[in-house]
């Protein structure tokens, strides 16, 4: 996914690259974050684990958007009490600090489809940047 996301976004203008997990965040930009769910048969969303049962047919994307000028927030957040199964990802709640879309997939999605989501999230994030007047290097 981040493969294909990375590509729309340099198709569509923008200096986007992946940050390696620990590495230090430009001061200036946009970070863009995203988490693989499912919904559990209590309709709550569950991290999904690699290798995990699964509980339902479709996965879950949930992307979101942060502005590296302000204070790091996070997507989601674990949800309290966490419920936890050992079988299956933790319950999570996604946050309302970022501007934040819902995609559902497949279990084993295809490259178009993934390619088709990465373009939506580009499309997506120039709609937010000129909506909210952002200037952004692109």
């Amino acid at each position: 996914m981040s493969e294909n996301l990375i590509r729309a976004l340099r198709q569509a203008g923008y200096d986007a690259r992946r940050l390696l997990g620990g590495a230090a965040l430009p001061k200036l930009g946009l970070r863009i974050l995203g988490v693989f769910a499912e919904a559990d048969e209590r309709n709550r969303a569950r991290r999904l684990l690699v290798g995990g049962e699964p509980v339902a047919p479709k996965m879950l994307l949930f992307v979101g958007v942060n502005n590296l000028t302000r204070p790091e927030q996070s997507l989601y957040e674990l949800a309290n009490p966490p419920a936890n199964d050992p079988r299956h990802g933790p319950v999570i709640t996604v946050t309302s600090y970022a501007p934040a879309a819902r995609f559902e997939l497949g279990r084993d999605p295809s490259g178009e489809e993934l390619q088709e989501i990465a373009t939506q999230i580009a499309a997506n994030l120039t709609a937010l940047v000129n909506a909210n007047r952002l200037s952004l290097p692109q």
